[in-house]
């Protein structure tokens, strides 16, 4: 993907498909980069239709929730704050679920390719994304678009999953968070998740791991900061989350 071959515009829309979300619609693509056009439908598939031309994305239909509006996280906390209760646990659980109340329908989507993945320095690709991811995905790409529309700074230091080696292939019980919000310095300011339909365990799990069993985890298999950019991600007393 030569600078002097692709526009600005198609080139972020490509990092942002290989190292921050996996699926896109052209309805997103419309409303994220091109809500200022005259026509955004039309600028957004003319892109898309060039850049799968130029085999960077690929198009296909997998079945998924109607798109639902992320307005804000389900929970969000901070280094310092409270833990969460077991019955706060089960509320957001319960939350997490009643929003899917929709039957699937079939979508339109594009995920990088695996030479745009080779381009870009991702360490994983999205073809093999499943009908029953479609839905997280999906819904995980409006949580980055609100970043990127409110807070376009913090959107820029966004890394997704596949910007990173799979550490849960590696280490017992390690997650792999959907998104890092990092620093320059290489630690992360924030990690951003899509919840889904997470029940109150899968929850607790995750507000462990961020809250300091991360950095546990890693040291226990002799990874830390001072070595290991991987390691650099989690500070020792914890990385504030949203889930979405």
């Amino acid at each position: 993907m030569h600078s002097w071959e692709w526009l600005p515009v198609e080139q972020e829309i490509v990092r942002t498909m290989t190292l921050r979300v996996r699926l896109v619609t052209a309805e997103q693509v419309a409303r994220g980069w091109f809500a200022s056009s005259d026509d955004p439908t039309a600028a957004a598939q003319a892109v898309l239709a060039r850049l799968e031309q130029g085999s960077l994305l690929t198009r296909r239909v997998l079945e998924a929730h109607p798109i639902l509006e992320m307005r804000r996280p389900l929970v969000a906390w901070s280094v310092g704050s409270p833990a969460p209760t077991e019955a706060d646990w089960d509320s957001v659980a319960a939350k997490a679920r009643s929003r899917w109340d929709q039957d699937h329908v079939p979508v339109e989507v594009y995920s990088a390719t695996k030479e745009a993945v080779s381009v870009c320095g991702a360490f994983l690709d999205s073809r093999h994304v499943k009908h029953s991811e479609s839905t997280h995905d999906l819904h995980f790409t409006e949580v980055y678009l609100r970043y990127r529309h409110r807070a376009p700074r913090l959107a820029a230091r966004w890394l997704g999953e596949a910007a990173f080696p799979k550490l849960g292939f590696e280490i017992h019980r390690m997650k792999d968070p959907d998104a890092f919000i990092v620093s320059t310095g290489g630690v992360a300011d924030r990690i951003v998740e899509f919840a889904g339909s997470y029940d109150a365990e899968h929850l607790r799990a995750f507000h462990d791991h961020c809250a300091g069993g991360a950095t546990q985890r890693l040291a226990d298999q002799g990874w830390y900061a001072s070595d290991s950019a991987l390691a650099r991600l989690y500070a020792p007393e914890g990385t504030g989350y949203e889930l979405w």
